[in-house]
């Protein structure tokens, strides 16, 4: 559902079994073309650090010797002892708290003089993506509008950089690691899991306030496996916020997607920061 006491919405549609709530004057169509094109963004942007274009050993604890050139892209990094730096690398997928780095851009096919290193931050840039979202598209059955250079361009902002950051409070019997931001407000930071070897949670998102820096805040999850699970995790989030915490228990923000989840925290930034 969608938040009633502030949006007015119009019968609700269903699409692919799922219900579709859009405020009055908007165009359905368009708007599930969007939110289905931002998606795709993050999907892609995530697929250059799995199976796909790594030599990683899913299921074990090592890496291969040899990783694809490919998978390195530019970066910069913060470690735990506040030194930075940059290189080219992805994401360690066989552990939860560091980065697979080279010095030097990689050569060849393949890469040995490779070295990991546990991070508090880092940055990835991805110069391959809008050549990656066109050969996508061109596959999909995609107006042209969208396929345009001009569009994808005006897209491409929201995912060619990948933030991710070592949380190392987590509260509810999770384990630390690094995990990936995928929405910030001046109030708010939402968390996302990176797929690793040890277990992927594409159903839990990651709360933090703005107190303090993300390595040093406390966080919490909101489970989306399924409503009752989302009612139960959101009463330890917004135990001190009721207005906003009546609102889920009546059914709103039980969507995991990306749309709902900005319009969760910033509702929590108008309804329980401001009025602190």
């Amino acid at each position: 559902k969608a938040n009633t006491q502030h949006r007015a919405c119009l019968p609700t549609l269903r699409i692919a079994g799922r219900p579709v709530c859009r405020k009055a004057g908007t165009n359905t169509l368009a708007t599930i073309k969007t939110a289905k094109m931002n998606k795709l963004y993050v999907v892609l942007f995530l697929s250059f650090f799995t199976i796909g274009n790594l030599n990683a050993q899913f299921g074990y604890s090592v890496l291969n010797k040899e990783q694809s050139s490919e998978a390195f892209i530019p970066l910069k990094f913060h470690t735990v002892n506040d030194s930075t730096g940059t290189g080219y690398g992805f994401p360690n997928p066989t552990d939860l708290k560091s980065i697979v780095i080279s010095k030097e851009k990689p050569t060849g096919e393949n890469i040995k003089d490779w070295t990991v290193l546990k991070v508090k931050y880092a940055e990835f840039y991805n110069e391959r993506l809008l050549n990656k979202l066109q050969k996508i598209l061109e596959k999909r059955n995609i107006s042209d509008s969208l396929k345009s250079d001009a569009y994808l361009k005006s897209k491409l902002p929201l995912v060619d950089t990948l933030k991710i950051h070592y949380l190392r409070k987590m509260k509810g019997n999770l384990g630390n690691g690094l995990k990936l931001l995928v929405y910030e407000n001046s109030q708010v930071r939402l968390f996302q899991g990176i797929p690793s070897n040890h277990y992927v949670t594409p159903k839990l998102i990651f709360f933090q306030t703005k107190e303090y820096p993300a390595y040093d805040s406390d966080t919490y999850f909101l489970n989306y496996h399924n409503h009752k699970a989302f009612k139960r995790s959101a009463k330890r989030v917004f135990k001190e916020c009721p207005e906003l915490l009546g609102r889920i228990q009546k059914g709103d923000y039980f969507s995991n997607d990306s749309n709902t989840q900005k319009l969760l925290a910033d509702d929590y930034k108008s309804t329980c920061i401001s009025k602190k």
